[in-house]
Order: structure tokens, then sequence, then C-alpha cells
């Protein structure tokens, strides 16, 4: 089956655009729902992620804390993940 070029191409273009916006959007992971002001100022530590949109998303397993994830970067500052690092350093030193 071959495919129209025209329709081949305008495809690649809306991919690629759907790519892009993709990368730009910032997902913040926490226990409660976060105010404007409060992810605003997380993301403003971040020189990378100054001014992006941004959503945020409630999961009760972190226990505290947050996560932040942009493009496929992630960066952990939950309770959850400071436990489990914790957890692995004990068991490697006995």
């Amino acid at each position: 089956m071959k495919i129209n070029p025209q329709l081949k191409e305008e495809l690649k273009k809306r991919m690629q655009v759907f790519v892009r916006t993709e990368k730009e959007k910032v997902t913040v992971y926490s226990v409660y729902p976060l105010a404007a002001g409060e992810v605003s100022s997380l993301l403003a530590a971040n020189d990378e992620l100054k001014g992006r949109e941004y959503s945020n998303v409630i999961d009760t397993s972190l226990i505290g804390g947050v996560i932040i994830r942009f493009g496929s970067k992630i960066i952990d500052l939950s309770l959850k993940h400071l436990l489990q690092t914790f957890q692995k350093t004990i068991h490697e030193t006995h």
C-alpha cells in the first residue's frame, strides 16, 4: 500500500510539533494539590523549567515532597525516594 506523499509530509510535521510540545510540558507529582505559586517557585529554581506549562498530578504514595518530570528527565525530591535510597544504603553497608 502506497501512502500519499502530501499526507506523509503532513503527518511528519504534526508528529514533530507533538513531540516538541510534549517535551516542553512539565508534570509535577505531589501528595496534595499545589498552589500555582508553589509550583512556580519549584520551576523557577531550575533555569531549564522556568516559564514552562505544567500540570500537577496527585500521587499519595509519595508520602511527601515532589517529583518533577519533563521530557525524558525526572527530578525526584520525594520522601519515598529518599527512604528507598536510605534503605539501599543500609543494606549495602551490612
